[in-house]
């Protein structure tokens, strides 16, 4: 099974090799890196997705034994509730911990991708971009699968845009370098 695994990395690896010449016209150049760019996200993702099937860790295993995840009353912060522990993770066991940041980076790299507008508040984003993202973050995160409504996905987009305004802000006010 690990040689499995090594070949196909092995294969990853070599099909992932950069192959832009240099001489090109800069501007192709950069066309050509952010297309690679771009493909080796996606097969980075996959990748994630196969181990950690692999894995048959905690998380799988829920993913495979239980129904439906209803959305706990209130929303995430201080008040509210704890969502790596509403999405039924661990934040001790380090699968769960691996398998919540996977999750956080896959929608935020979705949210971009789809077109969200992060200077827009999230009750103004489009419903078809936001549809679109729902669809392709329980594509690349099965585990977003198990939650009623996407609620899970859609905590995770608004802590994500919410925490863009509080940054843009402080940027403004002066508070924080960037």
């Amino acid at each position: 099974m690990a040689e499995a695994r090594r070949a196909d990395t092995n294969n990853v690896v070599s099909s992932t090799r950069l192959s832009t010449p240099v001489d090109e016209d800069p501007q192709l150049h950069g066309e050509g890196l952010l297309k690679e760019i771009q493909d080796l996200q996606r097969q980075l993702q996959e990748e994630k997705h196969k181990n950690r099937l692999l894995n048959c860790g905690t998380a799988v295993q829920t993913l495979q034994t239980s129904e439906m995840i209803p959305k706990p009353k209130g929303s995430v912060g201080e008040t509210g509730f704890s969502l790596i522990a509403a999405m039924k993770l661990d934040k001790q066991n380090p699968k769960d911990k691996t398998l919540y940041n996977d999750i956080l980076a896959c929608v935020r790299t979705l949210a971009i991708g789809a077109g969200i507008d992060l200077s827009c508040k999230y009750k103004d984003q489009s419903i078809t971009k936001m549809a679109k993202l729902m669809l392709a973050a329980k594509e690349v995160e099965p585990y977003l699968a198990k939650f009623e409504d996407n609620w899970a996905t859609g905590q995770i987009l608004r802590q994500y845009i919410n925490g863009k305004h509080k940054y843009e802000a402080a940027k403004a006010r002066g508070t924080v370098n960037g």
